[in-house]
């Protein structure tokens, strides 16, 4: 369980029994123990907010038809990631579309695979997915499904379909090293090891951040 300990500009997080090593990779964003680092430094379309709501992120609204099969994001103007490449619908949709090419390999993401043309990418991940659609006239991205969903706005909220740099990957789509990362939201990684994660923020971002806190060093080298 995480301990917090809170200062005027550095929030400290302890993850009490936790012994899994620290890890910025897209495949271990889901494990708990590193859901704090990977929220802070990995771009989202939404971003689940302490309203209870979802709220914009790097999408800076959003609309959908009556029937939930189209869903369309309007990304924001003038972001970029770390390394300084432009996040917009083109560079967000070669992110997802890589990611989903590798998650299919082994499974159906929930929701995605109902994304009109899935079946045909599943089987050839070199093919575009038709339900898929970038607009650079208004930088959005669209979302076509064969029938109404659910959940979509929960998975776009998850670092684990977030906005990568995709030179964080190898060749055959594994992630590099674990304890780098192009940061794509509105923080930075200052050092790392496979027990300790200090970040601070990019004040060279446009990203709102949720919280205040300057810097954030996530730990957890208390054994079970």
């Amino acid at each position: 369980m995480p301990e917090a300990n809170l200062s005027s500009n550095t929030l400290h997080v302890s993850f009490i029994g936790q012994t899994k090593s620290k890890s910025v990779s897209v495949f271990d964003s889901d494990f708990v123990g590193n859901l704090i680092h990977m929220e802070a430094l990995v771009g989202t379309l939404l971003k689940y907010g302490n309203t209870g709501k979802y709220e914009p992120y790097l999408a800076e609204r959003w609309i959908a038809n009556d029937k939930k099969t189209i869903y369309k994001f309007f990304i924001k103007n003038d972001i970029y990631d770390e390394s300084d490449v432009k996040i917009d619908s083109d560079s967000y949709l070669a992110s997802l579309t890589f990611l989903l090419g590798i998650y299919s390999k082994s499974y159906n993401p929930p929701v995605f695979d109902l994304l009109i043309g899935w079946s045909e990418f599943k089987k050839n991940p070199n093919v575009k997915i038709k339900g898929l659609i970038s607009n650079k006239v208004d930088n959005s991205i669209e979302f076509h499904f064969e029938k109404s969903t659910s959940g979509l706005y929960e998975f776009l909220s998850m670092p684990y379909y977030g906005y990568y740099n995709l030179n964080d990957f190898n060749a055959d789509g594994t992630w590099k090293d674990n304890l780098k990362i192009t940061a794509s939201a509105g923080y930075r990684i200052i050092s790392a090891s496979n027990s300790r994660i200090s970040i601070n923020k990019r004040f060279d971002s446009k990203l709102n951040e949720l919280g205040t806190f300057e810097n954030i060093i996530i730990d957890s080298s208390v054994p079970l």
